[in-house]
């Protein structure tokens, strides 16, 4: 069972996980976060490729999420035309038990400061190919940001990093 993700952002993830905005994909409990559908975020550090030897400081990457066009899809648009910067915050769930068959609960939490969005790519599937029957169409959404804080909530650890001066 894959784990859900979903993300809450200020003024723009209102409303966006209703039926008004996805449709049947709409999940009741989370109607004011967006639905993350799949999820792409690393960091790097250069190192010498003989020795091992760390060579530069650390670098992160951008984050990219898919996601369902929803409500929240022209707020993304305008946010990256007019950059401002956002806070993002992504609540991972998983099953509530061993087995998988209970509630999900929130397990883990990365938070973004300072973000913007910094690429926007709406895909459609092939309207021709039959395995694609009753497929919506998606958007690839990419953010940079100054700050991210990710916490591991039943295990009390917590990873922060800051390139802004702070």
């Amino acid at each position: 069972m894959a784990y859900n993700i979903y993300l809450e952002i200020a003024d723009v993830s209102d409303g966006a996980n209703t039926e008004d905005s996805i449709g049947q994909f709409a999940v009741a409990e989370h109607e004011d976060e967006i639905t993350v559908l799949e999820f792409r975020w690393g960091m790097r550090i250069p190192t010498d490729g003989l020795s091992g030897q760390i060579t530069g400081n650390r670098r992160h990457e951008h984050l990219t999420v898919k996601k369902h066009l929803d409500k929240s899809s022209p707020l993304l648009a305008q946010a990256l035309t007019n950059p401002t910067p956002l806070e993002l915050t992504f609540s991972f769930y998983r099953p509530g038990d061993i087995g998988g068959e209970g509630d999900p609960e929130p397990f883990y939490e990365i938070v973004l400061e300072g973000a913007k969005v910094v690429a926007v790519e709406v895909t459609s599937p092939d309207i021709l190919d039959p395995a694609n029957d009753n497929m919506p169409v998606f958007e690839h959404v990419t953010f940079a940001y100054n700050k991210v804080t990710a916490s591991h909530e039943p295990g009390g650890t917590e990873f922060v990093d800051t390139w802004t001066g702070e």
